[in-house]
């Protein structure tokens, strides 16, 4: 773990709770940002400059010469899901059906394009072309808190600035994402752009743009995606790659960059979406990379998480809640120790998936549809229950959140731990038991 990666957790643990290392940590990021700025004039870089944006469906004739449609979206009609334990009642009736619409599918082709690692925007002339699902006026992205790009909402243009030279390279696809280093957003959000890539034969043999110093689980699950064995090609944190071609496809998903502020609140609920077209591909892809392999045969999985990970959402009866997990005959697994291909596999034959909320729920993208998926949660006044929810929902699988009340032991205003009565678990774990009985 890297003194930067220490120091975070430090922060998030054990400081972030007072206002007055928030606000410390306020005004060192704006140092930063006046620093990032001041040694980006010094570099006089050629590509910084003012950019005006544009949708990626907007980009025809002269910006993009060709485009290929895979998937026109639609309208899927997601299902509630069902809530027990604390709160119940309430988390009902503030999350009822939604409609959401699924993205298109386009793979576009550039010519004369920049990528920037860590960025979301790809830079064609005097354009930053966005996707879809990206709201300029709205949304935040991380190069923007640290002071890489500035966004005029008004104008709907931004300001880039960079410090290190460009790398050229004369044509590739890019897989790089503002928050790649997510397992969730990855799996949802670009992992499922390499078999869309695929899909069109004519970029078989493009080496693909990835962001560099990742975790090894998300290039481990490239290299088991990468049918066509490209060349992966690492892109520094806000390295600029200049390309004679490029192709980008639009975003299978999408959750918004929310940054803490000094007041730390939870976000305003954001209906998510997806495109279940990419995720479909995505599993099956993945299922015909691991065919033959050794799979764990359960049906019924618990993706454990060790109170040593780090996560601040801890469940703090979690020896209680897994003792009686155990005693249902469900399978404990902690994908935390496991290769990405085992993680996959232990879910490829899952009927039943019970979680804690956290990014190890995105494997219930490799479940055959129809599965059963338990969400262990705190709950919160202001929460936002779609991001799984329309997940399961687009998938196909039915969601149910268990819900705790949030525990005194507050190590970060937005991120609490919380109990889970073990009697409610037991009682969801039995309906959703009788009721696969019944189908």
């Amino acid at each position: 773990m890297s003194i930067i990666s220490r120091l975070l957790r430090i922060y998030r643990n054990y400081l972030a709770r007072f206002i007055v290392f928030r606000l410390l940590k306020a005004l060192a990021m704006g140092a930063y940002r006046s620093a990032f700025s001041f040694f980006s004039l010094l570099a006089r870089h050629p590509r910084s400059g003012t950019y005006r944006f544009r949708p990626l469906s907007d980009c025809d004739g002269r910006l993009s010469p060709r485009k290929i449609t895979l998937d026109r979206g639609g309208v899927i009609e997601i299902p509630p899901p069902t809530f027990s334990g604390h709160c119940a009642d309430i988390a009902s009736k503030k999350n009822t059906v939604v409609k959401i619409d699924t993205p298109r599918l386009d793979v576009f082709e550039f010519s004369r394009a920049m990528a920037v690692g860590g960025v979301d925007f790809v830079f064609v002339s005097d354009t930053a072309i966005h996707h879809d699902l990206f709201m300029p006026s709205q949304h935040h992205c991380p190069a923007e808190y640290f002071g890489v790009v500035s966004i005029n909402r008004q104008k709907g243009s931004l300001k880039l600035r960079l410090t290190q030279e460009c790398k050229k390279i004369p044509m590739a696809a890019t897989m790089i994402g503002q928050c790649s280093g997510n397992y969730a957003h990855w799996l949802t959000e670009t992992l499922p752009k390499l078999p869309v890539f695929d899909a069109c034969g004519d970029f078989a043999d493009l080496p693909l743009l990835v962001d560099d110093g990742l975790s090894p689980n998300i290039y481990a699950s490239i290299d088991l995606v990468n049918g066509n064995r490209r060349k992966v090609i690492a892109v520094k944190r806000w390295e600029p790659v200049v390309l004679d071609k490029l192709v980008t496809v639009s975003h299978p998903g999408y959750e918004r960059y929310v940054p803490h502020g000094i007041h730390n609140r939870e976000a305003p609920a954001y209906v998510n979406t997806f495109s279940p077209t990419a995720l479909r591909m995505l599993r099956d892809t993945v299922g015909n990379a691991l065919e033959g392999s050794p799979q764990l045969r359960a049906k019924k999985i618990y993706l454990s998480r060790s109170e040593k990970s780090g996560n601040l959402r801890q469940i703090d009866n979690l020896s209680a809640v897994e003792a009686a997990i155990r005693d249902c005959g469900i399978q404990l697994i902690r994908p935390e120790s496991m290769e990405f291909k085992e993680q996959v596999a232990a879910c490829m034959n899952a009927e039943l998936i019970v979680a804690p909320v956290g990014a190890a729920l995105a494997n219930m993208i490799f479940a055959p549809p129809g599965c059963g998926v338990i969400v262990l949660s705190p709950y919160y006044d202001e929460a936002n229950y779609f991001y799984y929810s329309n997940l399961a929902g687009v998938l196909g699988h039915e969601l149910r959140y268990v819900l705790g009340p949030q525990t005194r032991e507050n190590k970060h205003p937005a991120h609490k731990s919380y109990h889970i009565d073990v009697e409610v678990l037991m009682a969801t774990l039995e309906q959703v038991t009788n009721r696969a009985h019944e189908d």
